[in-house]
């Protein structure tokens, strides 16, 4: 999904892949107590109802792709067209990426982009650590050192998105998400 698509309090469809429809949601990233100062942009994609503006129209169907950290828009882009038949055009199918996945903000990664994942990566070797061999067992431990630290830095602390991760989180995302929809409830 297109990262330049400007996040909003409101959800704001843009055009974009073949026929689908995106957008980019600022949400609180604590909701315990809800602040303006720190956000999360959840992104959305969403199939619209070959049904929507006649009476058959049933309103959203919201897709959580499990995790962790899987991307609900790729699933869309993936089996969406697959759902919309199942249900049979009534819904607007709808994945989101959970808060540090996908094309939401902030990620939740130790690294500056995947090519320097993929260095560290190559650097670690593809043997299996024999635990009595004390030269390697302790270089892996201060690679993991390491790495630790640096999710530390990067995605820990106070307002780090690694602590507004979990399922309390991005059960409230999708309800918020449903409400800005103009549904009350999941």
């Amino acid at each position: 999904m297109p990262c330049q698509i400007e996040p909003s309090a409101a959800i704001k469809w843009t055009s974009c892949y073949d026929g689908h429809q995106c957008a980019r949601l600022l949400l609180p990233l604590d909701y315990l107590p809800s602040s303006d100062e720190h956000r999360v942009a959840i992104a959305l994609r969403m199939i619209p109802a070959a049904a929507r503006g006649t009476a058959d129209y049933r309103g959203p169907l919201l897709l959580n792709p499990g995790g962790p950290g899987l991307s609900g828009t790729e699933h869309v882009g993936q089996v969406g067209a697959a759902v919309a038949h199942i249900v049979g055009g009534a819904f607007d199918v709808i994945g989101f990426d959970p808060r540090g996945a996908g094309a939401s903000t902030p990620l939740a990664s130790c690294f500056d982009d995947a090519a320097q994942r993929k260095i560290w990566q190559t650097q670690e070797g593809h043997q299996f650590v024999n635990a009595s061999d004390t030269s390697l067992v302790g270089i892996y431990r201060a690679r993991e050192g390491l790495v630790a630290a640096r999710c530390e830095e990067r995605i820990g602390g106070a307002h780090g998105i690694a602590r507004f991760m979990g399922i309390t989180s991005i059960a409230r995302d999708m309800l918020e998400t449903t409400q800005k929809l103009g549904y009350e409830k999941l």
